[in-house]
C-alpha cells in the first residue's frame, strides 16, 4: 500500500511544480507567514536548485510568492467573508480563486499599463471603502500558495484553477484609487443662465471655467479657488447669480484629471472648494464698467475640430481661438501649425530640438557642434507664438483680442507620446554622411530616408558622381597618412583604425557598428589622440569623453545621457578593468535601444547613431563584448612614450581642410558600392551594413582584414579561456555522465590511498570558479549557479548541457563533443 506523502514532500513538490512553471517563490515562517530569507519576497527564484535548498532548510515552511510584476497577477485578499459579501457592491467574474485559513485569495492578471500597490487593514480600517472585508497583494506584496498550511492548521486549497483573468473595469479602477467615470454636468450657457445673470458674468465665467480644465498637473487646487474667488466677486456684484456660479464652476472642476491617485478629487471636496471660494470673493464685490456692458460685437465660433479653430488672415498666418472647453482641439492644431511652421521639434523617444554651438577648435580655430535638447512648455510655447497668432474672446471689451498660447496646451502636447506627427530623429549631424543606398547626404536639412537632420555644410572637394577603384585608392593614401606616427602592433591594428575614422562619417548608412577599441600597455601611447582623430574628422572637435563609472547601473545611466543628447561621438576613456556589460552591448549593437531617463522614471525608446569607442591600458574585452569590438592595439616600445613628438599633427591638418578628408571617406565607400561590392567579405551577425560599407572597402584596398582583431579579443576574453578550461576538466574526468553541480565537485575531490586528488585538473579549474566564501575547498552552490550560466555553451569543441533530474529534483550537467 503507497504511503502518503509527508507535508515536507507535499510543499517541496508543489513549490518546484509552481517554480518550473515560471513562478517565483521563497519559504516563509509557518507560524506568521513571515518570509524566512534575508531579503523577503525579493529573494523569490524560480531556481529548482534554490528551492530545494530552501525547503531542505525548512522542511514545513510556507510557499510564499510575490504579486504583481515578478509573478504576473495581484491578488484581493477576502479576510473578512461575511462582511465582503454582505456589503461589496460591485460584480466579480469567476478567476483562479484558492481558499486560506480564514477567507480566500481571487488571483487576477497583471497589466503593466494598469499597476495595482500593495494596500492592507490599517489603523484606520481596510484599504479601500467600495471593498470592506478586503486587502489588495499587489506591487510590493506576496501571498501564500497551496497547499501551505495555515497557523490556523486549515491548508491553502486551490478553489478554482482555472487562468488569472483581467480584473473587472470597476474593481481595477477601486484598488488603483481611480475617481470613477462620471457625466460632469457641463452645462450649456443659455441653458444655466438664471435671470440675474448678465452677458459681462457669463463671459467671464465661461472664461474661468475655461482656465480650470487647462489647469496643469499640480495646479488644479490652486486655480480652482482663484477662480472661485474671482467670481464670487462678480457675484456680490451682480453680474451674476450664486446658483448659476457654483454649479458652473462645480461642473468644471469636476472634469479636472486626479493627477494624484492616492487622493482622488470627489464630489463634496470640490463643492466644498467652489462654495468657500464663492462665498469668500463675495467680501470683495466686483462690478463691470459700463461701456462694457452690451451686445458682443462676435460670437465664438461653435468648435467642432481643430480645422474650426484656425481662421484665415491677411499676412497668412493662421490665427487659433483660444475656447473653454476645446483645449485637446486647441492642442492639435497647435500641432498642426507648427509642423506647417517647421518649427525644429522632432519625436526622439520624447519631443526635442536640435541646437548647434559654435566651440574652440585649435589655434584660434571654433567649430559647430549639434546635441539635442528637451522641448519644454516654455519653450512650445515660444514656438506657437511663431507659427500662429492667438486670440481670445473677452466679454469685458466684447470682441477677440489677441492671447498668449495656454501653458496647458504645451503640456498635452508634450504628453500626446505615441500620437505626434512630428517627424521621427535618428540623430543630429554636423558632417555630410552616405545613406543606406549608397548615395550622399549632403544637403543640410531634414533628411527623411534616414531621419538624420544635417544641421551645417561643409565645403567638400568635388566628388566623382561614379567614383573609380583608383579614386579610391587615392582617397585611402590621404587617409593612412594621418595615421603615420602611431606605434600599431600589426597591421589589423592599423586597418582597425582606418575602420575608426571611416565609420563615423558612412555611419548614415548603417543601422549598427561595432565599437573601436583602443589600447596600449603603457600610458602616453596615442590611444586618446586616435579616437580624438576620428571624433575630429566626424563632428569637428575632438571627443568628449565619459568614465566607465563604477557599476553597470552608472554606465547605464552615462549612456543614456549621452544618447539622449543626439552625440555621434561616446567615447570611453580610461578603462581600467574589463569591458563588457549587458548595456553597452545593447548600445553597441541596438538600432533603437530603451535609456534610463535620468531623475525620472521612464525609459524610452530612442533611435541609435552613435559610434562607441573606448580607450584603456591592456584593456581586456570579456563576454558577449567579444563580438562586438575591433581591437585596435598599439604599442611604442619605450618607457616614456608621452615624451616622443609626432611629426605631424594629423588633427591640425584635418581641422585645417576638414572636408577633404571628409570627401576621401565618402569616396571610399561610394567607390566599393559602385563597383557593384566586389568579393565582398563574409557577414558578421548585426553588423552586416558596416562589414558592407567599411570593412570590405578597405580590405578590396589591399588593408589587412579588420575583423582579425575581433578573433584577437574573443581568444584573449577570461571568461572564454576560463569556460575551456572547465569543459575540458569536467570532459576529460569522465564528465559524460550527468552529475549534479555536487557530483562534480565529489568527483574534483576524489583522492586515491595516498591522499592525492585523482582528478586535480578537474579540481584547479572548478576551483578558479567556485570557490567557497570562507575559502579552501570547493562550494556546489556557486558551480551549479556558474554552470546555469553557460547551458548549451560551446567553447573549444566542448558543449556543456543540463537536464533535470526529477527523482533527484536537481540540475544535471555533462560535457560532450558536438
Amino acid at each position: 500500500m503507497a504511503t502518503a506523502p509527508t507535508l515536507h514532500e507535499t510543499l517541496i513538490n508543489a513549490a518546484l511544480s509552481y517554480a518550473q512553471r515560471g513562478l517565483p517563490v521563497f519559504p516563509c515562517h509557518a507560524d506568521n507567514k513571515r518570509p524566512l530569507t534575508k531579503n523577503g519576497f525579493k529573494d523569490a527564484s524560480t531556481s529548482p536548485a534554490m528551492v530545494t535548498e530552501w525547503w531542505a532548510k525548512w522542511p514545513n515552511a510556507m510557499i510564499g510568492m510575490p504579486t504583481g510584476e515578478a509573478s504576473g497577477v495581484w491578488v484581493l485578499d477576502v479576510d473578512d467573508v461575511d462582511l465582503f459579501e454582505r456589503e461589496c457592491k460591485i460584480s466579480l467574474t469567476a478567476t483562479r480563486q484558492a481558499s486560506t485559513g480564514e477567507g480566500y485569495h481571487r488571483y487576477y492578471e497583471w497589466d503593466a499599463t494598469a499597476p495595482v500597490r500593495n494596500a492592507q487593514l490599517n489603523k484606520k480600517g481596510w484599504p479601500f471603502p467600495e471593498l470592506p472585508g478586503c486587502d489588495v497583494r499587489g506591487e510590493g506584496g506576496y501571498v501564500i500558495l497551496p497547499p501551505s498550511r495555515h497557523p490556523s492548521g486549515r491548508l491553502y486549497r486551490w478553489q478554482h484553477e482555472g487562468p488569472s483573468q483581467p480584473a473587472p473595469a470597476e474593481l481595477l479602477r477601486i484598488v488603483r484609487k481611480e475617481r470613477a467615470e462620471q457625466e460632469a454636468p457641463r452645462l450649456a450657457l443659455a441653458a444655466s443662465n438664471d435671470v440675474g445673470d448678465t452677458r459681462y458674468g457669463l463671459a467671464a465665467l465661461d472664461d474661468e471655467c475655461g482656465g480650470i480644465l487647462a489647469a496643469p498637473s499640480g495646479a488644479q487646487e490652486a486655480t480652482l479657488n482663484e477662480a472661485a474667488l474671482k467670481i464670487g466677486a462678480l457675484v456680490a456684484g451682480g453680474s451674476l447669480t450664486n446658483k448659476t456660479a457654483c454649479e458652473r464652476l462645480f461642473a468644471a472642476g469636476m472634469q479636472m484629471p486626479s493627477f494624484n491617485s492616492g487622493d482622488p478629487w470627489t464630489h463634496d471636496a470640490i463643492r466644498a472648494k467652489v462654495e468657500r471660494g464663492v462665498s469668500d470673493g463675495m467680501g470683495t464685490p466686483r462690478k463691470p464698467a459700463e461701456k462694457m456692458i452690451g451686445k458682443p460685437k462676435a460670437r465664438p465660433l461653435k468648435l467642432v475640430s481643430s480645422a474650426a479653430l484656425e481662421v484665415s488672415d491677411p499676412n497668412g498666418r493662421p490665427t487659433i481661438q483660444i475656447k473653454a472647453g476645446a483645449l485637446h482641439v486647441m492642442a492639435t492644431a497647435a500641432e498642426k501649425v507648427l509642423i506647417a511652421h517647421n518649427a525644429p521639434i522632432y519625436d526622439r523617444g520624447g519631443l526635442v530640438k536640435p541646437v548647434l554651438e559654435q566651440v574652440p577648435a585649435s589655434k584660434g580655430r571654433r567649430t559647430s557642434v549639434a546635441c539635442l535638447v528637451e522641448v519644454d512648455d516654455d519653450m512650445l510655447v515660444d514656438h506657437m507664438c511663431r507659427a500662429a497668432d492667438w486670440i481670445k474672446f473677452d466679454g469685458r471689451k466684447n470682441d477677440w483680442t489677441p492671447a498668449d498660447p495656454p501653458r496647458a496646451i504645451a503640456a498635452i502636447i508634450r504628453s500626446r507620446r505615441g500620437e505626434w506627427a512630428f517627424p521621427g530623429l535618428a540623430g543630429v549631424i554636423t558632417t555630410p554622411t552616405l545613406r543606406p543606398d549608397g548615395s550622399i547626404l549632403d544637403e543640410v536639412g531634414y533628411d527623411e530616408d534616414t531621419q538624420l537632420l544635417l544641421m551645417s555644410s561643409l565645403a567638400l572637394p568635388a566628388i566623382p558622381r561614379n567614383p573609380t577603384k583608383a579614386d579610391a585608392d587615392a582617397a585611402l593614401k590621404t587617409l593612412d597618412e594621418l595615421l603615420d606616427n602611431f606605434p600599431f602592433v600589426d597591421a589589423a591594428s592599423r586597418s582597425a583604425a582606418l575602420s575608426g575614422l571611416i565609420t563615423p562619417i558612412v555611419r548614415g548608412a548603417m543601422s549598427a557598428v561595432p565599437a573601436l577599441v583602443a589600447r596600449a600597455p603603457v600610458p602616453g601611447s596615442g590611444k586618446s589622440y586616435l579616437i580624438d582623430l576620428c571624433s575630429v574628422l566626424a563632428t569637428g572637435e575632438m571627443a568628449p569623453v565619459i568614465s566607465p563609472g563604477r557599476s553597470e547601473e552608472e554606465m547605464e545611466k552615462r549612456l543614456g545621457a549621452v544618447l539622449q543628447d543626439g552625440r555621434a561621438i561616446i567615447a570611453i576613456d580610461n578603462v581600467n578593468g574589463p569591458l563588457g556589460g549587458d548595456v553597452l552591448c545593447q548600445v553597441i549593437e541596438r538600432p533603437v535601444v530603451s535609456v534610463r531617463v535620468l531623475g525620472a522614471s521612464k525609459m524610452p525608446k530612442i533611435s541609435n547613431r552613435a559610434c562607441v569607442f573606448a580607450t584603456g591600458n591592456n584593456i581586456m574585452v570579456v563576454g558577449d563584448m567579444t563580438r562586438r569590438v575591433i581591437l585596435c592595439s598599439l604599442d611604442p616600445k619605450m618607457e616614456r612614450p608621452e615624451q616622443r613628438a609626432f611629426s605631424s599633427k594629423p588633427h591640425e591638418l584635418i581641422l585645417a581642410d576638414r572636408g577633404k578628408y571628409v570627401a576621401a571617406a565618402l569616396t571610399i565607400a561610394r567607390a566599393y558600392a559602385v563597383a557593384g561590392f566586389p568579393d565582398e567579405c563574409p557577414a558578421i551577425a548585426s553588423f552586416e551594413d558596416w562589414s558592407r560599407f567599411v570593412r570590405s572597402p578597405l580590405v578590396w584596398l589591399g588593408c589587412a582584414d579588420p575583423v582579425d582583431t575581433m578573433e584577437k579579443a574573443r581568444g584573449e576574453d577570461p571568461v572564454t579561456t576560463s569556460l575551456l578550461a572547465v569543459f575540458a576538466a569536467i570532459y576529460d574526468a569522465g564528465g559524460t555522465t550527468a552529475r549534479t553541480s555536487g557530483g562534480i565537485k565529489t568527483l574534483a575531490e576524489e583522492q586515491n590511498t595516498f591522499n592525492q586528488r585523482t582528478n586535480q585538473g578537474l579540481y584547479d579549474a572548478i576551483f578558479e570558479i567556485a570557490e567557497s566564501r570562507r575559502g579552501g575547498d570547493i562550494d556546489a552552490r556557486r558551480l551549479g549557479k556558474f554552470l546555469s550560466q553557460y547551458d548549451g555553451r560551446i567553447v573549444g569543441g566542448y558543449q556543456l548541457t543540463g537536464d533535470f533530474d526529477a527523482h533527484a529534483k536537481q540540475k544535471t550537467w555533462k560535457v560532450v563533443r558536438p
